[in-house]
């Protein structure tokens, strides 16, 4: 079977997982590799809804890489840590310096296979998603397709055998985690991303994934919409970043505080049917051909959630600086019709 997830919709690999290890017979064992890890991926891999952690429940083997020095070397350590479980580093000639960073080859796979000792039956998931936030949480970033098989679906023992010759190779080739590589790892990664900070950005754990979490939000907005041009129409990607999504929000613009600014959200007229919400700006500004900026400010339980409306001209310094807040801590896009949005 096909899992996908995508901005929004995480792919559930997680629970497959913990359903495998609730179908299949004791003596349990899984072996697991991914090219990246961070800690926010492997809670989102490995603990369920109720905190239940599958790896508490079986043997498993890791192989992780470490390419670009995306993978956090506190991710290692929580796989090392829990339950029975043996860790391995790929690293490109087993010489742990600056250039196996970057050099090949790269371990690249994502995928978990696990298996009964017992009976034998085997369960395999192999997919695009990185063991990361973005790929896996709650509200991921990464658009991600993968596949679900089982001895009871059509996993062969060719397959198994083919599996087992390939881990086999790379579990090989790659280095026992010791407390001696977790120090000397952590100390190349930093000076790596000191050098290059824009990798950390690119699967930090921090970062903002969905526009729910950001407290700023900015658009290039082109011709306005609405009988004054003072309605800004939002797609589902960034709609959720007005709490409430309907009725009426609060925007403090210019230093004046303008109460009950509509926000409709509606559906288009066929044959597209897209999901919008237009949000109504404070009138008396042409707003045209310009970008605008929210920033959400605290409010009171029972009042309108509250904005800071910033507006700026295309080439404006500051339009550059919300641009590169969004792609180093949020989300950098644009929309279909291709104007510039991003939220951090």
């Amino acid at each position: 079977m096909f899992v996908t997830g995508g901005p929004g919709k995480p792919i559930e690999l997680g629970e497959k997982i913990h359903e495998a290890v609730e179908d299949t017979a004791s003596l349990r064992k899984v072996r697991a590799g991914f090219a990246y890890a961070t800690e926010g991926g492997i809670s989102s891999l490995c603990e369920n809804d109720s905190g239940i952690d599958w790896r508490d429940e079986v043997r498993s083997k890791w192989i992780i890489g470490i390419d670009q020095g995306i993978t956090e070397p506190d991710a290692l350590r929580n796989l090392a840590d829990r339950g029975d479980a043996d860790v391995r580093v790929l690293v490109p000639s087993g010489e742990l310096n600056r250039r196996a960073l970057y050099r090949r080859p790269r371990f690249h796979a994502k995928v978990v296979f696990l298996q009964s000792e017992a009976t034998g039956d085997a369960f395999l998931v192999a997919s695009s998603a990185n063991m990361t936030a973005s790929a896996l949480e709650d509200i991921p970033t990464n658009y991600e397709v993968g596949t679900v098989q089982s001895t009871d679906t059509g996993l062969t023992d060719s397959d198994i055998d083919t599996f087992d010759e390939w881990w086999e190779y790379a579990w090989n080739q790659s280095r026992e985690l010791t407390d001696e590589f977790l120090r000397e790892y952590t100390n190349l990664r930093e000076e790596w991303l000191n050098d290059n900070p824009e990798i950390h950005e690119f699967e930090s754990s921090e970062s903002v994934n969905h526009a729910s979490e950001a407290d700023c939000f900015y658009i290039e907005t082109r011709a306005m919409t609405g009988g004054s041009r003072n309605q800004i129409e939002l797609s589902e990607e960034t709609s959720p970043f007005i709490e409430g999504e309907r009725g009426e929000i609060t925007i403090i613009f210019g230093g004046t505080t303008h109460t009950g600014c509509s926000v409709s959200p509606r559906v288009t007229d066929p044959p597209f049917g897209m999901n919008i919400t237009p949000v109504y700006l404070p009138t008396g500004h042409d707003y045209t051909d310009s970008y605008i900026h929210l920033e959400k400010l605290s409010f009171d339980s029972g009042q309108e959630p509250k904005y800071e409306l910033t507006v700026a001209d295309p080439g404006d310094e500051i339009v550059a600086e919300w641009s590169e807040k969004a792609a180093t801590d949020g989300v950098r896009d644009h929309t279909g019709g291709g104007r510039e949005y991003g939220y951090y």
